[in-house]
């Protein structure tokens, strides 16, 4: 199982690897590889070219270069990603982004926050519905 993260923040995907590092271990998963992208243009040229194979990706929604909705949105258009799910990790909670987000193909939200076990609860939930576990 590959799962990628996008965020443009690097204390964030630093945080994030430490958090899904310990679900993929609790959770007994095995062989699930873990990207972590710091740059959404970056990681939406890689898969344009088709150099990104991914089960699950977590979208941070506020980034300068590419927000997590319009990346969303390049990556649904890709035939080989239009069906893979693909989840907002934001601080965002507001209604109006939840549907923003619904209506661009993302399949679900997980709020950032600085209660780390909530996130890693989150986490392990999202991991175990797409590994079947």
């Amino acid at each position: 199982m590959n799962i990628v993260f996008v965020d443009d923040s690097k204390i964030v995907l630093e945080t994030l690897k430490a958090i899904t590092g310990d679900v993929v271990r609790e959770l007994a998963v095995d062989n699930v590889n873990c990207t972590f992208y710091n740059d959404p243009v970056e990681f939406l040229h890689l898969a344009q070219n088709s150099s990104i194979e991914f089960d699950l990706a977590f979208f941070d929604i506020n980034m300068p270069k590419l927000s997590g909705f319009d990346l969303t949105r390049e990556i649904k258009s890709i035939e080989k990603y239009r069906f893979k799910p693909i989840v907002a990790i934001t601080t965002e909670v507001s209604k109006s982004a939840k549907i923003e987000g619904k209506k661009v193909g993302m399949s679900g939200w997980l709020v950032k926050s600085t209660a780390q076990n909530m996130i890693k609860d989150s986490l392990g939930k999202i991991i175990r519905r797409v590994s079947n576990r």
